[in-house]
């Protein structure tokens, strides 16, 4: 794994503007144990995997 994390966190800042009126789509998920970082606007989904994070949990 790579520690791509900032370039992936700016990534996904990008797509989530919080101009949602849906909760879900203004958070920046982070899954651990699968080194994902996800994103989304409702028109289109980023998914940064391969990214070193700490722990094996999602939040």
């Amino acid at each position: 794994m790579t520690s791509d994390l900032p370039a992936a966190l700016a990534a996904a800042s990008e797509i989530c503007t919080g101009e949602s009126s849906r909760y879900a789509l203004d958070c920046v998920p982070l899954r651990g144990s699968a080194g994902e970082v996800l994103a989304s606007d409702d028109r289109q989904v980023l998914i940064r995997s391969g990214i070193d994070l700490p722990g094996e949990t999602t939040c």
